[in-house]
């Protein structure tokens, strides 16, 4: 009988031999220890999605940042139209004294074949306004002011005598009209270096100027230039 009940639980222990039993309890416990080591320990370096944190942008110094921006393009258009028109004085300038110079070589010519027929007094006064228009050339780079001078004598001496052609005429007063110009220019090109040192300080020494009189002044004989300094003054000295 004995041997009998042994050999009936024998199939018993295979099973229990061959099978393993999971605890609900360590389970669990598994599972919790897979997420906390996952998840982290909250020390802040990740969110709880494990993504890095986004650094928020502060509106007000991102809107400071742009302002500053703009108003550097405003300066930087001021200085630009400043020396836009020193640049174009210079030029009608030199031209303009050109032109002088080379009508002066085809008045002598004029002059030498007129003295033969109109006498000693003609010639006397012709040499007078050659002198002068020669002084006028070689001195108008140094000493502009004495130059136009000898333009206004040259006049005062063609009186009577019909001595300066009607080319070479229109020539010196466009001599004295590029100067106009370009003092008007020069001034203005002055305003618009100290409106962009000023702009963005609450500083307006330019205020009371008024624009399209300086400009009427400058004779710039070009609308889309005027029309950019009248747009770049309207934001810089409203």
């Amino acid at each position: 009988l004995y041997k009998a009940l042994q050999s009936a639980s024998r199939p018993y222990k295979a099973i229990q031999g061959s099978t393993s039993v999971v605890s609900p309890i360590a389970t669990m416990g598994g599972v919790g220890a897979t997420c906390h080591s996952k998840c982290g320990d909250g020390d802040g370096s990740k969110d709880s999605m494990g993504e890095e944190p986004v650094l928020q942008v502060d509106d007000t110094a991102k809107a400071s940042m742009e302002q500053k921006e703009r108003d550097e393009e405003v300066k930087r258009k001021l200085t630009v139209c400043a020396k836009n028109l020193r640049t174009r004085s210079a030029k009608e300038s030199a031209e303009c004294w050109k032109k002088v110079e080379d009508e002066l070589k085809i008045q002598r010519l004029i002059w030498q074949s007129l003295g033969l027929q109109r006498g000693a007094k003609h010639q006397g006064a012709a040499a007078m306004v050659e002198s002068k228009l020669d002084f006028a050339i070689a001195q108008h780079k140094a000493n502009i002011a004495s130059s136009l001078e000898a333009i206004d004598t040259c006049f005062e001496k063609n009186k009577g005598f019909d001595l300066i052609g009607q080319t070479m005429e229109t020539s010196m007063k466009a001599v004295k009209a590029a100067h106009e110009h370009s003092e008007a220019r020069k001034e203005l090109a002055s305003i618009l270096d100290k409106v962009a040192e000023e702009f963005g300080k609450g500083v307006k020494s330019a205020k009371d100027v008024d624009i399209q009189s300086m400009l009427d002044a400058c004779f710039l004989e070009d609308k889309k230039f005027e029309a950019s300094i009248k747009a770049v003054w309207k934001v810089a000295a409203p």
